[in-house]
């Protein structure tokens, strides 16, 4: 099982992939990819594994062809394999960090964040197993399911589509306001000296809320185990953060974070490119990828903002954004 190799596919990669699939475009090249995907799949050398809010996004296109033909091509390559959102698994980084520090057993973060077997959400129609009902029941459960449950789950995403675009505007207004004082510093160092510390302290409040050491959270743990918990802190802790080239090297014993964060740290500091409200999606799709699986086809752009902060080589993932070279990856394996 650990040497199969696990691969993230962009969206926009996948668009190209479903149109070859189904022969809307003639494309002997991807058509190779295609074909090389299924084969690598056929014999276990890879696995191809979704992000959930890329899912879902699917599941919510608005011409019923494309969406039903994408999701249908996205679940058989990924045999219903999803990556969950990175913010569930902070904590479980944080934790490890503290088990590596003592010798401990880490918890495998890759295990933990892959689900399989999600295709009602992307509108798929589930189907209801039973021994307590007799076949005829059963038969016209499914009928049924059949007959409503795509109405349904369309309804339900529709219902939601406004709130979710209005959620995304208020958050790219937040994150453009947050970079303002970006501009006006005068020199490009200064904003990365700048973002460096502040996630820094980001980090630090999280590992302290981690164990319970704020003070919203100081009561719920006892004096023993407080004073149990600080010490854990000093014995772990490097001996000198006080400078930002000792901060950055700490925060990359947490790869889900640094790979968040650094990533939006590029996007902010290229003061030329106004935030698009897609980027929050991308980072949070790539995020897991990047630190823990071992290819990710991307958009340039980010693929490219990974590479110039070296995340590929931190965290040994093979990063392409053009379909080319992932072929030639392919074919190596």
């Amino acid at each position: 099982m650990e040497n199969i190799l696990y691969i993230y596919i962009d969206q926009n990669h996948w668009d190209k992939l479903e149109k070859v699939f189904y022969k809307k475009l003639n494309n002997g090249f991807i058509q190779k990819v295609l074909n090389k995907l299924y084969e690598l799949k056929s014999v276990n050398k890879i696995k191809i594994v979704l992000d959930l809010q890329r899912a879902t996004e699917t599941a919510q296109r608005k011409y019923e062809d494309s969406r039903i033909k994408l999701t249908k091509l996205m679940l058989s390559l990924s045999d219903e394999s999803f990556v969950i959102p990175w913010v569930y698994l902070t904590d479980i980084e944080i934790e490890n960090f503290f088990l590596r520090k003592q010798g401990k057993s880490e918890n495998y973060i890759r295990e933990i964040a892959i689900g399989s077997g999600f295709s009602y959400m992307m509108g798929e129609t589930p189907e209801v197993q039973s021994v307590v009902l007799n076949l005829d029941e059963l038969t016209f459960i499914n009928d049924k399911l059949k007959e409503y449950f795509p109405k349904l789950m369309k309804i339900q995403f529709e219902r939601y589509e406004n709130r979710d675009d209005q959620i995304l505007s208020e958050q790219v207004k937040r994150a453009e306001e947050a970079r303002q004082i970006l501009f006006q510093m005068d020199s490009d160092n200064k904003r990365k000296q700048y973002l460096i510390e502040q996630d820094f302290f980001h980090l630090l409040r999280n590992i302290m809320s981690f164990l319970k050491l704020t003070d919203e959270k100081r009561g719920t743990i006892s004096d023993i185990e407080y004073v149990s918990r600080l010490t854990l802190v000093k014995e772990t802790f490097p001996p000198d953060l006080r400078n930002n080239r000792n901060r950055a090297k700490f925060m990359k014993d947490f790869p889900i974070f640094y790979t968040h964060t650094t990533l939006v740290s590029f996007r902010d500091r290229d003061l030329r490119r106004k935030i698009d409200p897609n980027d929050l999606i991308d980072i949070a799709s790539y995020v897991v990828p990047i630190a823990h699986f071992d290819v990710v086809l991307g958009e340039k752009y980010f693929i490219t903002l990974a590479r110039q902060a070296k995340l590929d080589e931190l965290y040994g993932c093979n990063l392409f954004s053009k379909i080319e070279s992932f072929l030639d990856f392919l074919n190596q394996i």
